[in-house]
């Protein structure tokens, strides 16, 4: 599920602090922390292995008007530089990659946590390469463990498959966040979505992120479905920025705000429309059935 998961860790009992043959190298030659583990608040087992990154620095690089205003969250005005204790989950080859890191302060509004996922990590040390397959821990994905496991046969599943969190904690100096220009939603004419061949293409081959492994997670747990009508406008970079402009039942809203944000993040446009006239400012409507898959 790309970029959708966050670890959480609430609610632990400390068991046991054992060794388990999952390290391949020590990071920088020296020894690696202890493998602690701990059962979850339903009394399943999980294991963590906690490093100390120190600091580290956050920097924007170039991105689309669309990505700079979903990272801005609506607001006009720049975020400030600041720091931020964040916890980041290590790759299997010892790599930190910043879409794994969520802030430790639980308390902002997100706009941290989104800021140090889209931003370039400079000064993160390199950690030890895991083999997972060992003792058949929870395997990862796009750099971070398996929220669910399904249970397939003869593959990873629930009863043999351990959860392990490779952890390091740092604190990030994020640079300042600038928003893009001013952007008005509503403005544009509506025109049918068949007239734009990149948001078709998109669709058809999985660049957009409506896919069945983008389903919010929370939407998942607790089996929320609907019908989303998203809103979108493309941008005068040729990106394209996204809302929800309904959801049936509207209850169930809340759970799909930030998947129709998402949902053509990724995606540019070409400069014109089949008819021959300019793309951008032009808006376009979808709907899209929003109905979990069995776990």
């Amino acid at each position: 599920m790309r970029g959708a998961f966050v670890f959480a860790r609430a609610v632990v009992i400390v068991v046991a602090i054992a060794a388990v043959p999952l390290i391949a190298q020590a990071r920088d030659g020296g020894k690696d922390p202890p493998v602690i583990t701990q059962n979850d608040m339903n009394g399943r087992p999980f294991q963590t292995q906690d490093f100390d990154g120190g600091k580290v620095a956050a920097h924007f690089p170039a991105m689309s008007i669309a990505k700079r205003y979903y990272l801005a969250g609506g607001r006009n005005e720049p975020v400030p530089a600041s720091d931020a204790a964040v916890e980041c989950e290590i790759g299997d080859d010892g790599v930190v990659q910043p879409w794994a890191c969520v802030p430790l302060d639980p308390t902002g509004d997100g706009s941290v946590a989104l800021r140090i996922r889209a931003a370039q990590l400079e000064g993160v040390s390199r950690f030890s390469v895991i083999d997972r397959t060992v003792n058949h821990s929870v395997p990862m994905v796009d750099g971070r463990v398996m929220p669910f496991v399904r249970p397939v046969a003869g593959s990873w599943g629930p009863t043999q498959a351990l959860k392990f969190y490779r952890l390091v904690h740092m604190t990030a100096h994020i640079d300042q966040f600038d928003p893009p220009p001013q952007v008005d939603l509503g403005a544009g004419p509506l025109v049918n979505l068949l007239q734009i061949p990149a948001i078709m293409d998109a669709i058809q081959s999985g660049k957009a992120h409506i896919g069945s492994d983008d389903y919010p997670l929370r939407a998942l747990r607790e089996s929320k479905a609907g019908r989303l009508t998203l809103e979108c406008q493309v941008q005068a970079d040729l990106s394209v920025i996204c809302h929800q402009a309904a959801f049936d039942p509207p209850e169930n809203a809340p759970y799909f705000a930030d998947f129709a944000r998402q949902a053509f993040l990724s995606v540019k446009v070409g400069a014109t429309l089949l008819n021959g006239t300019s793309a951008v400012g032009v808006r376009f409507p979808l709907r899209v059935r929003m109905v979990p898959q069995p776990n």
